[in-house]
């Protein structure tokens, strides 16, 4: 009557985890499993498996929660975990702790922890195992690290083979657990910028390989980030590293984490900022007549270079209509600024600067194979002809009341003549027919 009580309580057990195993899911690591949610004894964890359940597998509530293998009636017997869902490339722990029971030990061997693809024998690989008689009766780890050759769900075996010979009746195991130890799991994050050197106010270009997630001490995310340094960011040239001739160095944190074992890893992105120069332009004057010439300067660089390709600080200008002008300055880091200037051409014709020089006549106008130009006052003057692309065709000095030039050589078209009396001067517009 005993046996057949024993037998329905083990078929009921097996038909409770056969109806457990349909609904099973593939469980992630980390796994752990200490048998504290079981109510009654030979009862399996969900989704477990045994080769002999309550027979030569069995499990203790009133023990303190515990597995174990019967040495009656002999033989190797498994445990079987649930699906398990391991992947390639990631190292795995695995412990878990064993002792026999008091009494005479000496007929346990073989305890040995494997990998399946099934609840089964066929296939498995051990991943732990002891070596010669188990004769502790303390609790000891048994513990490897492993990993496996494809993503894919597998499940855990624990074995053992016991033979009735002496008084050690039971072989008890627990707290089995599978975890991701990041000590094995480094994350070999790398953070790289596009510019090795940044010139102040410009940007760059951050990338960080080795993880999945990517988080910046600027609170960007992702594996790129554009930065362009605020001064908060600016710290002095630290000691280890190479010093530059930089003004100052921007320091970029990145935390990668690798999203399947949660383990993170820090670098740093130290980027050399050099100083932009601060560039201005002026023209002087910043209003000239047609034929004129201006200066143009620029300054706070060490090099310039001007939109007309002409290379210096100081640039002469003669343009023939309001012109604005480039400059370029680099300084000695090779950072470089813009500035531009505007010189505004008027063509004066008919205008002169004040008094005695409005009294003078030019004629005739248009004129042919003479120019003859006379003041109303005797003194001395200055005169420039002038074409219409501003070059200078013949210059004249005197004193007097008048002067007459021979213009038979000249072509026909439009001319400007130039004439400075003391501090005046003004200019008019010709035609030659």
């Amino acid at each position: 009557m005993t046996i057949c009580i024993r037998f329905v309580v083990a078929l009921l057990l097996v038909l409770i985890n056969l109806e457990s195993k349909a609904q099973c899911t593939a469980t992630t690591v980390p796994y752990y499993e200490g048998f504290s949610a079981l109510t009654n004894n030979n009862q399996l964890p969900n989704c477990w498996a045994a080769s002999n359940p309550s027979v030569t597998c069995l499990t203790f509530t009133n023990m303190g929660a515990v597995a174990a293998f019967s040495f009656s009636p002999g033989g190797t017997s498994h445990f079987f975990t649930g699906p398990l869902q391991l992947h390639a490339g990631v190292n795995y722990s695995l412990t878990f702790f064993y002792k026999v029971s008091t009494g005479a030990p000496g007929n346990w061997t073989n305890l040995s922890a494997s990998l399946g693809p099934n609840q089964g024998t066929l296939g498995l690989v051990s991943i732990a195992s002891t070596s010669g008689i188990l004769t502790n009766t303390n609790y000891i780890a048994l513990t490897a690290t492993f990993s496996v050759p494809n993503t894919q769900v597998y499940y855990g075996a624990i074995s053992a083979t016991g033979q009735p010979t002496a008084n050690a009746q039971f072989l008890y195991w627990d707290d089995f657990e599978i975890t991701m130890p990041c000590s094995i799991n480094p994350v070999n994050i790398n953070a790289t910028s596009s510019h090795s050197v940044l010139c102040a106010g410009d940007c760059a270009t951050l990338s960080a390989t080795g993880a999945n997630t990517y988080y910046w001490s600027n609170g960007a995310i992702g594996q790129t980030v554009v930065i362009c340094p605020s001064p908060s960011l600016i710290k002095p040239n630290m000691p280890g590293l190479a010093q530059s001739t930089s003004s100052f160095l921007v320091v970029y944190e990145v935390v990668g984490s690798n999203t399947l074992t949660n383990c993170t890893a820090t670098t740093s992105v130290y980027i050399p900022v050099n100083p932009k120069p601060q560039v201005q332009a002026i023209a002087n004057p910043t209003v000239i007549c047609f034929g004129q010439v201006s200066y143009l300067q620029a300054f706070g660089a060490s090099s310039y270079t001007w939109s007309g390709g002409q290379i210096g600080n100081v640039f002469l200008v003669t343009p023939t209509h309001n012109t604005v002008y480039v400059v370029i300055g680099e300084n000695s880091f090779g950072c470089k600024d813009t500035a531009y200037v505007t010189l505004n051409v008027d063509a004066c014709v008919g205008l002169s600067s004040n008094g005695e020089l409005k009294r003078v006549m030019v004629f005739p106008n248009p004129f042919s194979t003479f120019l003859k130009f006379e003041f109303e006052v005797e003194t001395c003057w200055s005169a420039r002809l002038i074409t219409i692309d501003g070059k200078a065709l013949a210059e004249f000095e005197g004193s007097g009341l008048s002067l007459q030039i021979n213009t038979e050589s000249l072509s026909k078209g439009v001319y400007y003549l130039r004439i400075c009396k003391n501090q005046e001067m003004g200019y008019y517009k010709l035609i030659k027919n």
